[in-house]
């Protein structure tokens, strides 16, 4: 889309062709009625005489000049007062020549102006809007490509901040040594913290850590040995000689109680404890007694 008059225009950069007299900027007449004319050959201003002819006008008081510009078939005109360098209006008795043409040309420019060339030196700028809007959507977009990359930058952090705190027995009791509630409420530097000192909260606070103390806190004892105390048995009980039947077996024949318990052939008499009939008093002594015993290593 083609642009406007005043878009063109305005869209110049004038700052170099400006002077500053006490604390006002101006712009070169020549260079803005070049400017102009380059860009629209056909452009034209017009000073307006009063009804005397004079190229000022008076209330009486103060004076000042007309002056309008047609570009592209369309007039502005300026009002332009006839003032002093501290841009005070001149009492009309004191008025010279000099003083109506500075206004003239100033006139001119500032009919220009309403064109949109150097406009913004009036709006108090210090470069043309287009060049501020331009400007402005590039510090936008450097902002918002900075904030994109501290977001991706954050987002990486609590990713890691996050593995961390996954591999972790009790994420809470890390959390909470950094005075917050959850991982969202970390700031970068705490972010950076936590990833920077991994190795030591996972040291602490790590699950293979943590399993293999719980492991061993849990792992249950191996079963000690049961080791019986040796049974003592009386001297008559230890002599008594084993009376063969059908209940002790021919083998045992000929040995005593003492010697058949210190070869173990303690079922044979746990038999005799609960099957042995004879009127025997050692034997049946030596089965309570072996009896008993068994009974208390079971």
């Amino acid at each position: 889309m083609e642009k406007s008059v005043f878009e063109t225009l305005e869209s110049i950069n004038v700052n170099d062709k400006t002077e500053k007299k006490g604390k006002f900027t101006y712009l070169s007449w020549a260079f803005a009625w070049g400017e102009l004319k380059k860009r629209y050959p056909d452009a034209t201003y017009k000073v307006y005489e009063n009804e005397n002819g004079w190229c000022y006008h008076t209330d009486g008081a103060t004076a000042w000049v007309k002056v309008g510009v047609t570009v592209d078939g369309q007039e502005l005109i300026e009002y332009y007062p006839i003032m002093d360098n501290r841009n005070n209006a001149i009492p009309l008795e004191q008025i010279n020549s000099r003083e109506v043409n500075d206004s003239l040309q100033r006139g001119l420019v500032k009919a220009i102006a309403r064109h949109g060339l150097g406009l913004y030196i009036y709006a108090g700028e210090d470069i043309p809007t287009s060049e501020k809007e331009e400007g402005k959507k590039e510090a936008e977009a450097k902002a918002k490509k900075e904030a994109d990359a501290k977001a991706k930058a954050i987002a990486k952090k609590k990713k890691e901040a996050l593995e961390v705190l996954n591999s972790c027995s009790d994420a809470k009791a890390v959390i909470e040594l950094y005075k917050h509630n959850s991982l969202d409420e970390f700031s970068d530097k705490e972010l950076d913290n936590l990833v920077q000192h991994k190795d030591q909260i996972l040291e602490k606070y790590g699950k293979a850590e943590a399993e293999a103390t719980e492991a061993e806190a849990t792992e249950p004892e191996a079963p000690k040995p049961k080791t019986k105390k040796p049974v003592k048995l009386p001297n008559n009980v230890e002599e008594a000689s084993i009376v063969p039947c059908s209940l002790t077996g021919k083998d045992v024949a000929g040995k005593t109680i003492g010697q058949l318990f210190g070869e173990g052939r303690i079922s044979q008499l746990d038999f005799i404890a609960n099957s042995y009939k004879g009127n025997d008093e050692a034997m049946r002594e030596a089965a309570r007694i072996i009896l008993a015993e068994a009974e208390k290593s079971a």
